[in-house]
């Protein structure tokens, strides 16, 4: 009984804290004025840092596009391309800004006209020795340039069958030997002032490839024949 009298007593006895109304409100005021503060400083930095983000997503890049469809297997040439200017948001992630990063380069897929060019769309050949790029299982695109041929190369257009002959009477070939028969053209350019400029691409099979890797590999000369 005596310990309750004593709580009551000290009770009593300590100090007021309890704030005026006039005191709460001039706190709740400052306290609303500090929060209002620092939510506008937080809306300002958003909105400069969302201003800056759309400038710079808005900025015009000149990006290299195909001129053309480009099919499958063709190695890409100068008039394949051009270039175009996109926005950032518009870009993928990797593109092409340059011309000469493409030329000489193989469409491994293909690329419709005017589309935005990418690593993916594109490819040298599978090794640095080889003149050929794989297409699917045992289908191989083969590359002749004209350096290599022996002798007039003929008209020629996409979708036409030819053959390939070699003959080397120094390496003890003298017949002539067909290498490739009545294989598919899925890409041709000809160069009037540059014959060796001239490039032919055919559609083989992985031992036809092998065959004509090694006939480029022993300096055998190689004729081109249109076959029906």
């Amino acid at each position: 009984m005596e310990y309750k009298e004593l709580q009551k007593k000290l009770k009593a006895a300590a100090p007021k804290t309890t704030l005026s109304w006039e005191q709460y409100f001039k706190k709740r005021k400052k306290k609303r004025k500090i929060i209002l503060l620092i939510t506008l400083v937080i809306f300002f930095i958003w909105l400069i840092i969302h201003n800056a983000k759309t400038e710079y997503n808005a900025e015009l890049i000149s990006v290299i596009v195909s001129n053309n469809e480009l099919a499958k297997a063709s190695q890409i040439i100068d008039s394949n391309l051009a270039t175009d200017e996109f926005t950032r948001d518009q870009l993928p992630s990797d593109y092409y800004t340059n011309k000469d990063e493409l030329i000489g380069l193989y469409a491994i897929q293909t690329i419709p006209g005017h589309a935005i060019i990418t690593p993916e769309d594109v490819k040298r050949f599978i090794k640095a020795d080889s003149m050929a790029i794989e297409l699917n299982e045992n289908e191989v695109a083969f590359t002749i340039d004209g350096k290599w041929l022996e002798s007039k190369l003929p008209q020629l257009i996409k979708g036409d069958r030819l053959s390939v002959l070699v003959s080397n009477p120094k390496r003890g070939i003298d017949d002539t030997v067909f290498i490739v028969e009545s294989v598919e053209v899925i890409d041709f350019v000809r160069d009037e002032r540059n014959s060796s400029s001239n490039y032919i691409t055919i559609k083989v099979t992985s031992d036809e490839s092998r065959n004509l890797l090694y006939a480029k590999s022993q300096s055998l000369a190689i004729t081109i024949v249109l076959t029906q």
